[in-house]
């Protein structure tokens, strides 16, 4: 044995036997030593060494001693003793209450196609604001900061006085005076604004006049001596807003007023950007008559022709406005509740016919997202009262006759199968109209991708008020009537020698009505009839036709804007094969956005991408307009009326225009066409 653990032994024995003695006595203290051996462990744990090979003795072993022991509240998850336990208890699955996606119904509500940002809140402020009161708040101001100066001085009161040497009493009473403007009524306010705005007008008049002479008198002497024609340019409206110019339209009852509308119809961005509409008068070139504002970008306007201050307003984000000008006050606006476009508007027209005893206010309107919606304005609110969505089908016009009048239509698919049965293919006179038929089976199954309005027009003839023609962004024209929607009377597709780009503008003769003049992005423009699949004229204008528009003086005066700012002026009359006068009207720092004739005055209004409108005048061989000369009377004869020399210059005015025609016919036969 270790020596070490006899003399451990021989101590314990020592201790213990004087514990035992000493116990008796109750004071005795008895000392205890803690050491790192275990007296329990056991001193002859032999172990086999594999260093040195051999058995040897192993005094580490079995020296721990555990003095306390607790169990946590968490176990070793290796631990082989240890079993999982899940305290979720399974939900059992009820078959009674399930229900599959393909069993659930979803009312899917109409939103906008287009995200924006919230508007950040604003607070209208209104008040009068004059010159009179602008002085007012001034002098008061000024009092006000010499009282207190006066008072930090000296707390005594103090008379002030003003600068010119008068007392403060005498100066209010001049003051007061000056601000008696906005102490009046509003109808007296309203007679001193239109003095105000006469005076404008006198000023202007006598600043411009020389422009205004050239505008009613002058005419180039030169003109009489030359083939072509000109241009004159007159005056530049340059307004504060700094936008492109994308609509415009002249007063149908004041010819001097005309209506512009801010903003592009390619959006670069989704955030609504505020935009305005002004409207200008030839009387002032300096400042609008009336400015309204709009929470997005304008992309078609359109007068009333029956409320001369009805002004409605198309906008980028599909919405439609109704404005009085007059009060600058919103009548009505479409919403997503009440229906609205997906997309830009790109046309705006007013009905002219009445469909029974509702006198309300109809127009429809066409849009880039393929549909065409009649409106109506019933109790303040605008009601869809029918809907057109437009395909591109690219099948061929099945021609069959029907009625001519639209209320009469309750049959015509019964006519139209009797006529296709009995192969009347005949286009008869004027009691008929050509009809596009499209047969069921088609129609239910058809998958063609719709197609955009990019431009629309109502036929001018009285007898013909129910059809407008529209243009479509894949080059096809069709004919349609405001009474049904499901057909349509004609259509001018490509394989026909139609176009073949976006159709950006719709003319229709006001003297022949059966002649249709489109301009596309294709740079042609093409001349239609009625009862004709195929153009019968074609120009080449060598760049996009942005619009295009016929004179309401001459019938045979066509106006043509292009891409690349000329305006070409044809007048089929004088030269048929070219245009007579071929100009550049807007600099190459901006771009033509659209143009108008004026239907009163020899003038055509210009726009382009800087804001401007450049007023020219037509020069004299461009408007040679028919005049009849009574013969003198002789014996008996009355006198002719006015109404009667009006018809007579129509006549000729109708036979200049069917000459054109019969002269197109004949060249298309030389061709072969």
């Amino acid at each position: 044995q270790n020596p070490g653990m006899k003399q451990v032994k021989a101590r314990q024995n020592q201790s213990f036997a004087e514990a035992q003695e000493g116990g008796k006595k109750e004071n005795d203290e008895i000392n205890r030593v803690l050491s790192t051996i275990n007296p329990n462990a056991p001193a002859n744990t032999m172990r086999y060494n594999h260093q040195l090979k051999a058995f040897r003795n192993d005094v580490t072993y079995g020296q721990t001693n555990m003095h306390f022991a607790y169990d946590g509240s968490y176990e070793f998850i290796d631990d082989d003793n240890i079993t999982m336990k899940n305290d979720q208890q399974r939900q059992l699955y009820n078959q009674f209450n399930f229900s599959t996606r393909g069993t659930q119904t979803f009312l899917q509500a109409g939103k906008s196609t287009k995200m924006d940002t919230n508007r950040i809140s604003m607070v209208d402020a209104s008040g009068q604001f004059s010159r009179s009161i602008i002085y007012d708040l001034y002098k008061q101001k000024t009092k006000q900061e010499k009282k207190q100066t006066a008072h930090q001085i000296n707390n005594d009161t103090i008379q002030f006085q003003s600068q010119e040497g008068k007392s403060q009493q005498q100066n209010q009473k001049e003051t007061d005076q000056k601000s008696a403007l906005g102490l009046l009524s509003p109808p007296q306010q309203l007679q001193i604004s239109k003095a105000l705005s006469l005076t404008e007008k006198l000023i202007t008049e006598k600043y411009c006049s020389e422009i205004i002479q050239d505008f009613l008198t002058w005419n180039d002497p030169a003109d009489q001596f030359q083939k072509t024609g000109s241009l004159y340019p007159l005056w530049d409206f340059i307004p504060k807003f700094q936008k492109p110019i994308s609509c415009m339209q002249w007063h149908p009852k004041y010819p001097d007023v005309f209506a512009i509308g801010f903003g592009e119809k390619i959006q670069a961005t989704t955030i609504k950007q505020r935009s305005q509409v002004n409207v200008y008068s030839l009387k002032n070139v300096f400042y609008p008559e009336k400015i309204l504002q709009v929470d997005c970008d304008v992309t078609a306007l359109r007068w009333s022709p029956e409320h001369e201050n009805h002004l409605l307003i198309g906008l980028a984000d599909g919405n439609i406005l109704l404005f009085d000008v007059s009060t600058q006050q919103l009548i009505t606006r479409s919403s997503t509740v009440t229906g609205k476009h997906q997309s830009f508007i790109t046309a705006l027209a007013f009905l002219r016919e009445k469909l029974g005893d509702l006198q309300s206010v109809m127009f429809i309107s066409g849009s880039a997202d393929g549909q065409i919606i009649q409106w109506a304005l019933v109790s303040g609110d605008l009601k869809i009262s029918q809907k057109t969505t437009v395909y591109d089908t690219g099948l061929q016009n099945d021609i069959g006759p029907v009625q001519n009048d639209p209320q009469q239509l309750n049959n015509f698919q019964k006519q139209l199968q009797d006529a296709l049965k009995n192969q009347k293919n005949v286009l008869t006179e004027a009691s008929t109209v050509l009809i596009d038929y499209r047969e069921p089976i088609l129609v239910q199954n058809q998958q063609t991708p719709l197609v955009g309005i990019t431009s629309l027009a109502f036929n001018q003839d009285e007898d013909l008020a129910w059809c407008y023609a529209f243009g479509c962004d894949n080059g096809l024209v069709r004919l349609n009537s405001t009474a049904y929607s499901d057909n349509y009377h004609q259509s001018f597709i490509q394989q026909n020698k139609g176009h073949v780009g976006a159709v950006h503008s719709l003319s229709w003769n006001p003297v022949k009505t059966d002649l249709l003049a489109t301009g596309a992005e294709d740079s042609f423009v093409k001349i239609y009839q009625i009862k004709k699949s195929k153009p019968i004229v074609e120009y080449d204008l060598q760049a996009p036709v942005l619009q295009l528009q016929w004179s309401g003086a001459v019938s045979t005066v066509l106006l043509a804007g292009t891409a690349l700012n000329y305006m070409h002026v044809f007048d089929f009359q004088q030269n048929k094969e070219k245009e007579l006068c071929l100009q550049k009207v807007v600099p190459d720092q901006a771009r033509m956005t659209c143009f108008q004739l004026n239907y009163h005055y020899p003038v055509v209004a210009v726009c382009d991408t800087m804001g401007v409108v450049r007023v020219y005048k037509l020069s004299p061989n461009l408007r040679q307009s028919s005049v009849y000369v009574q013969p003198k009377i002789k014996g008996s004869q009355q006198q002719m009326t006015a109404e009667e020399i009006k018809k007579k210059e129509m006549d000729m005015e109708m036979e200049k225009i069917e000459d054109y025609v019969k002269w197109c016919k004949k060249a298309r036969e030389a061709n072969g066409q």
